[in-house]
């Protein structure tokens, strides 16, 4: 991750794709928590290289380390998406800086 997130819904009623940006964050690990037990496939245009399959599904996805101390956790919520950072021991969320 560098600075910029795009979240793109993938249900048909929800087409409009929108971006957080966390302004000084640093590329961060991904890790993947919690297997949701299933997959999915982006099949769009005609091009079957640039289709994406089998894409494995989690509940949690953690960014590690967005900001020293600080992981960003990705999760859902009944059929919403919602985030919230873990900040480590005396961290101050005041160094936290989101932008929609």
């Amino acid at each position: 991750m560098n600075d910029r997130l795009r979240i793109v819904p993938s249900s048909a009623t929800q087409p409009l794709a929108f971006e957080l940006y966390f302004a000084g964050a640093k590329p961060a690990e991904i890790h993947e928590e919690s297997p949701a037990g299933g997959v999915v496939n982006y099949f769009h245009g005609q091009d079957r290289a640039a289709w994406i399959a089998r894409v494995p599904l989690y509940r949690r996805i953690r960014y590690q380390d967005i900001y020293p101390g600080t992981d960003l956790i990705f999760h859902g919520n009944g059929s919403r998406l919602e985030y919230d950072f873990e900040l480590g021991p005396g961290r101050d969320p005041g160094h936290l800086q989101i932008r929609k």
